[in-house]
This record gives structure tokens, C-alpha cells and sequence, in this order.
């Protein structure tokens, strides 16, 4: 969880959602490893998996503040996301 913190603070987001995911792995039921996660996964653009992160995190502590506020924008960028993958693949499709 430190080195997660770390690396987080050298904005080296890849490293940083390594090391809260060995964290995780290794049976932290700490809401903040998955909080944390979360957050570096958002930096990457990765909402999903940043939803499912803060989920965990809520399940652990449901007191967190804001988490909830969090899950609703990473699932609002990934369904933007989606959209315009599938509006860019329908383009290419009538462009061909």
C-alpha cells in the first residue's frame, strides 16, 4: 500500500496499480488499497476497472466519501467511451 502510494506521488500510475492490486492480492481489506487503485485506473483511462476498484473500496467502508460520486463518472466515461467506438465503427464501416 506505501509503494502504491509512492509511485503514485511520481505519477507512475502503471507501478502504483501494480502495487495496490499485490496489496489487494495479498488479503488487504484495506478500503484505501482499493480506493487508491481506483484512482491510478482513472489517470490510465481504465473506468471499468476503476468502477469495479471503487466498489471494493465501498464494500470495505461504506462511509468513504465521495466513492459513490466516483463509481457514476468512471461508468459515465466508459459508456461515452463505448459510444464512440461504436459511432467510429459504424464511420469506418460507411467509409468503406
Amino acid at each position: 500500500h506505501n509503494l502504491g502510494d509512492a509511485l503514485q506521488a511520481m505519477e507512475d500510475w502503471e507501478g502504483a496499480a501494480r502495487s495496490y492490486r499485490q496489496a489487494i492480492a495479498l488479503g488487504s481489506d484495506s478500503a484505501w488499497s482499493h480506493y487508491n487503485l481506483g484512482n491510478v485506473l482513472f489517470k490510465l483511462d481504465r473506468w471499468d476497472e476503476a468502477a469495479k476498484a471503487y466498489q471494493g473500496a465501498l464494500a470495505l467502508n461504506s462511509n468513504l466519501a465521495g466513492v459513490r460520486i466516483k463509481i457514476d463518472q468512471a461508468l459515465k466515461l466508459q459508456a461515452q467511451q463505448n459510444l464512440e467506438r461504436i459511432l467510429k465503427s459504424r464511420r469506418d464501416k460507411n467509409s468503406s
